[in-house]
């Protein structure tokens, strides 16, 4: 089966480069060639101005990784709980008649 795919000769034809050339150079031409390179250039400058956003974030983070002796998660699991009781109560107050 694999013994007709080896015998393919894999290297381009003179016709096959010369039509890859010209459609190359017709793509690439100087003025895509320049806009590239410019927008290549906001890209950069894009990437650095989101590194440096993402640092501060990050330098944010850790800030508030301790918070009132304990860090982020502990706090979240704190208010979860305070939800739970507040919907809780709601419940009682409901069940008992009254509005909430």
């Amino acid at each position: 089966m694999f013994d007709r795919v080896s015998n393919v000769n894999l290297t381009p034809s003179p016709v096959y480069r010369l039509m890859h050339s010209d459609i190359t150079s017709q793509i690439y031409n100087p003025e895509t060639v320049s806009a590239l390179r410019a927008y290549e250039e906001h890209l950069q400058r894009v990437t650095t101005v989101l590194e440096r956003r993402e640092e501060v974030a990050r330098g944010r983070l850790e800030e508030y990784e301790v918070v009132e002796g304990g860090d982020m998660r502990n706090l979240a699991g704190r208010y979860a709980g305070l939800v739970r009781e507040v919907e809780r109560v709601e419940g009682d107050v409901r069940r008992l008649g009254g509005e909430v």
